[in-house]
């Protein structure tokens, strides 16, 4: 799998086994079309604009924002369709203004009922079977419930958005098939060798040869050599009115949409809070791999920016080279919506939100535990004062979770809104031993049960598995039975970030797995040694 190993691995847009629906009280979100195991592909998707900074500190959304607002010149026709269609889609949901106003008039003619053809047709299971578009989109318009309607008419809008995203998908598809029969090095001549010659490259010349003998290479040497048009007014919230781009008496502001982009910044605002999904690091595993310097990321993707939030999401999100993979980050069902959450795919790191959460409870523990394990006595006994008040507090929601009789992944998401506490349990009984082996293999599966539950395949939920894998060793031997499930639970979660691919490639997977683990021991080592330093400087207490 050269895209873990390769720096020059070429990215392609890909639907796997799901399909564009309309959810009700959601808008536009994707459904699984089968059963679905974990680490299955479900998206690839291909940036508008991306942008990096450096690790932990990825670029703001106005940054994003204003590079949207420079690159509207080069962007291709197809960028420039999703973009509006995700403009539209925020003042659908917002049930501000109806859609289809950042639309070319003559588009949102073909797509209104009894318009003309010309987009292509959405891409559904009965439209491949043979039957008719129209009738395979009227058969998805019944299968919502009529409850979902709204007097505004929110409801007709929604699927002239489907079918506009619908169309998007299957022309993405059109177009890349196109571009690469156009790349694609010629056959040899019959009864001669082949000479070895280096692979064509992308020029626009070679893409003008090829428009003249084949239609669907047309439409991609146009989607990558668009017209040039100025910025929509209502888009990025500039005053000129531009007739081509939006009809003269109905051109929305910014203030229109509910929450707008604000003053100049124009929907475009709106669109990136809403969609954009960033990173403060990299995946560290694949940095060593790749050999590539750490730095953070946003940016926006349009397939991944279709899926709906939820606070236990199934689907993992990898952004390699710039391409958003979205990965199944559990069995799902057929039928069921895939999501992930806007939260973030990390939970550790997002300390400004368990401080909301908790009140003074994180940040008077975390004041504690960094007085606990920097005073200059008796820090033993201060450690396991500490300790164990964690612990109560630990049980007391333990036992709420069990009173209200709660479900497993319930008891998880509440856990998940603690997981300050969790995390700083583990970190204190681990550096201070002042807990049994076997109690620091609860508290690290803990950890790994929360996050898999919260944020499947993410780089915190892959590390807490490999950590709990760690401990097993240590505490009942390699060849154990807990050891033994420790490691399958750390190699599902390598699964659901990196793929089921690496199952017929047990090197790699082998290899992901034991750079994960030398980065977390040498984590770990240079918190013990921190922690023996100021012991033997302290004394023993």
């Amino acid at each position: 799998m050269s895209l873990y190993t390769s720096q020059t691995y070429k990215h392609r847009q890909a639907v796997g086994p799901v399909q564009l629906e309309i959810v009700p009280g959601k808008g536009l979100g994707w459904r699984a079309t089968r059963d679905i195991t974990v680490g299955e592909l479900l998206l690839v998707s291909l940036p508008i604009a991306v942008l990096y900074g450096t690790p932990g500190e990825a670029p703001s959304n106005d940054e994003l924002a204003e590079a949207l607002r420079q690159a509207w010149p080069r962007l291709s026709v197809l960028e420039r369709r999703w973009l509006l269609l995700l403009g539209d889609c925020c003042a659908a949901t917002s049930g501000a203004v109806p859609p289809l106003l950042l639309q070319p008039p003559a588009a949102v003619a073909r797509q209104q009922p009894g318009g003309g053809g010309g987009d292509v047709a959405p891409t559904t299971a009965a439209a491949q079977d043979g039957q008719p578009a129209s009738e395979s989109t009227a058969a998805t318009t019944a299968e919502v419930p009529a409850t979902s309607a709204r007097p505004d008419g929110a409801l007709e809008d929604l699927f002239l958005l489907l079918h506009r995203a619908r169309s998007l998908l299957a022309e993405a598809q059109k177009v890349q098939t196109a571009t690469e029969l156009v790349t694609a090095p010629p056959p040899p001549p019959p009864q001669q060798q082949q000479q070895p010659t280096a692979s064509r490259p992308k020029s626009a010349a070679a893409a003008a040869a090829a428009s003249t003998s084949s239609p669907s290479a047309s439409a991609a040497a146009a989607s990558s050599n668009p017209p040039a048009l100025p910025l929509p007014p209502a888009l990025f919230g500039i005053s000129p009115s531009i007739s081509s781009i939006h009809p003269p008496t109905a051109t929305p502001t910014a203030a229109t949409y509910g929450g707008g982009g604000g003053g100049s910044g124009g929907v475009v605002a709106d669109l990136v809070r809403r969609y954009s999904y960033s990173e403060p690091y990299e995946d560290p595993v694949l940095e060593e791999l790749l050999e590539v310097p750490p730095v953070s990321c946003v940016g926006l993707w349009p397939e991944v920016a279709l899926l709906n939030h939820s606070c236990c999401p199934n689907t993992a999100l990898l952004v390699v080279g710039g391409v958003a993979y979205a990965r199944a980050g559990r069995a799902v069902m057929e039928g069921e919506e895939l999501t992930v959450s806007y939260l973030g795919t990390d939970v550790a790191p997002d300390r400004g939100l368990l401080r909301r959460i908790n009140g003074e409870l994180v940040t008077e523990l975390e004041a504690a535990a960094h007085a606990t394990l920097t005073a200059a006595s008796r820090p033993r006994q201060q450690q396991a004062a500490l300790l164990a008040r964690m612990e109560g507090l630990l049980g007391q929601v333990e036992d709420s979770c069990t009173f209200l009789e709660l479900p497993p992944r319930g008891r998880l998401v509440i856990l998940a809104s603690v997981y300050g506490l969790v995390r700083l349990i583990c970190d204190l009984a681990e550096l201070s031993q002042q807990t049994t082996p076997e109690r620091r293999l609860q508290l690290q599966q803990l950890a790994a049960e929360v996050l898999e539950a919260v944020a499947p395949g993410s780089d915190s939920h892959v590390t807490a598995a490999v950590k709990a894998a760690g401990v097993a060793r240590r505490a009942h031997g390699a060849d154990s039975a807990a050891a033994r499930r420790a490691e399958l639970a750390a190699g599902s979660a390598h699964l659901a970030r990196y793929g089921r691919e690496l199952l017929s490639e047990p090197a790699l997977l082998r290899r992901l797995v034991a750079t994960r683990r030398r980065l977390v021991t040498g984590s770990d080592l240079a918190a013990s040694m921190g922690v023996l330093a100021w012991l033997e400087q302290a004394g023993p207490g």
